[in-house]
C-alpha cells in the first residue's frame, strides 16, 4: 500500500488573502520531505492541510491513493509531532503514549503493548515511568515521536520539532529522527526555518516565499544548483555577483569571467551576456601572492570560529565577497590584500 503524499494545485485563503497559492508536489512513500522557508512563507500551512487541520480553498490532496482533501484530521491516518512536545506533564511516559489509544476505545493490555514496542523504537522503553518533568528536551521529543508512532499512521508530520533545544542537542536529535524514520520507513513531512536542518535530515526539500513553491530538490542540488536568487540565499550562505560568459566549450559549458578570474560553468549560456552568479562561500580560495585567474581584493574583517575562518573582503572593483576557509593556514588579518580563485562546482548563474 502506498503511503504517498500529493498536493495537485492547492491554494489556501484566509479572510481572502491568500496564504498558499498554485502548490504542487509529491512525495514518494517513505521520503523524508522538508517545507523550508522564512516566517510567512506557507509551510506551516501546508503542513496543516496535510494533517486536515487546515482544508483547502482550492485544488486536491492525496494520501496513498486516496482523495483526502475533505476528509477531517481524525480520518486521515497522520501522527503529528508538535514544537512543543504537548505532552500532559500529569501523566507517565507510558500514560501519555497510551492516550491516543485508549481515546480510541483499544483495550489498556493492547495498548501497553503497543506502546511499549513505540518506546523501544525510540529507545524510550526503561523510562517508562517517568514524567516529562523528569525528562531532558530531548527525551521529551522522544515519546512525542512514540506517541504519534503508536497509531501506526501513513505519513508522519513533524512541526518545528527541535526549536525547543539547545545547539548541541539538536544535532544529536536531528540525527536522531532521521535515522528513526528510516528505520521505519514512514512517509514524513518536516517544517523547519533552519537551513542546516533541512540539508541534514531531507530527502528532498521544498523550498517556499510568499505562499508559493520556489524549488524542490535535493539538498546537494538546492544547494549546488540553486535556480534563483532567493534559493541560493536561503540554503546557506551565498555571494551574489555580477559575472560575465566570455564563450562557449565544446562540450557544452560555458567560460565565465569575474573580475579577471575564469572558470568552467556546467550550463551553456549566451557568450558575452551579463550575468547574475552565485558563489558559495567555500568555492573561494585565497592567496597571499598572485597566482594568476585570480580576482585581486583586500581583506575589511576576519574571524577565527576553530574549525574554519571567516573573511569579508572587497573587490578592487567594489564588489564584496564573503569567504569561509577550512585550511590550517594563518588567519589573515584586516586590511591584507589577497588573492582569490573560485572553483567553478562551487557557483551557479541564477534569476534575479
Amino acid at each position: 500500500m502506498s503511503n504517498k503524499v500529493e498536493f495537485k494545485n492547492v491554494g489556501k485563503s484566509f479572510n481572502g488573502q491568500p496564504a498558499v497559492s498554485n502548490v504542487n508536489f509529491l512525495i514518494n512513500d517513505g521520503q523524508l520531505v522538508t517545507l523550508l522557508g522564512p516566517s510567512g512563507c506557507g509551510k506551516t500551512t501546508t503542513l496543516r492541510m496535510v494533517a486536515g487541520l487546515e482544508l483547502p480553498s482550492e485544488g486536491s490532496i492525496f494520501i496513498g491513493d486516496d482523495d483526502v482533501t475533505r476528509v477531517s484530521a481524525a480520518q486521515r491516518s497522520v501522527g503529528m509531532v508538535f514544537q512543543s512536545y504537548a505532552l500532559f506533564p500529569h501523566m507517565t511516559v507510558m500514560d501519555n503514549v497510551c492516550y491516543g489509544l485508549l481515546a480510541n476505545k483499544v483495550k489498556k493490555e493492547l495498548a501497553v503493548i503497543l506502546a511499549t514496542e513505540a518506546l523501544d523504537k525510540v529507545g524510550m522503553k526503561q523510562l517508562v515511568a517517568r514524567h516529562p518533568s523528569e525528562l531532558s528536551g530531548g527525551q521529551q521529543q522522544r515519546v512525542a515521536i512514540a506517541r504519534s508512532l503508536v497509531t501506526q499512521p501513513k505519513v508522519l508530520l513533524f512541526d518545528e520539532p527541535l526549536s525547543n533545544l539547545d545547539a548541541k542537542l539538536r544535532r544529536k536529535v536531528r540525527q536522531d529522527i532521521r535515522d528513526l524514520q528510516r528505520d521505519i520507513g514512514v512517509t514524513s513531512v518536516y517544517v523547519t526555518h533552519d537551513q542546516e536542518e533541512a540539508l541534514a535530515i531531507s530527502d528532498e526539500i521544498i523550498v517556499m516565499e510568499q505562499g508559493r513553491i520556489k524549488q524542490i530538490g535535493t539538498p546537494k542540488a538546492l544547494y549546488n544548483s540553486p535556480n534563483s536568487r532567493f534559493v541560493a540565499d536561503f540554503i546557506g550562505d551565498t555571494n551574489i555577483v555580477t559575472c560575465e560568459a566570455l564563450k562557449l566549450n565544446d562540450n557544452g559549458t560555458t567560460k565565465l569571467t569575474l573580475e579577471g578570474a575564469e572558470f568552467e560553468h556546467s550550463k551553456r549560456l549566451v557568450a558575452k551576456e551579463s550575468y547574475c552568479l552565485s558563489i558559495r562561500p567555500s568555492a573561494i580560495r585565497l592567496f597571499t601572492a598572485n597566482v594568476g585567474n585570480s580576482i585581486k581584493a583586500t581583506v575589511l574583517s576576519s574571524s577565527y570560529l576553530g574549525g574554519h575562518k571567516e573573511y569579508n573582503l572587497r573587490t578592487d572593483a567594489g564588489q564584496e565577497l564573503f569567504v569561509v576557509d577550512h585550511s590550517f593556514d594563518d588567519q589573515l588579518s584586516e586590511g591584507a590584500v589577497v588573492y582569490a580563485t573560485i572553483n567553478g562546482l562551487g557557483a551557479s548563474v541564477v534569476d534575479e
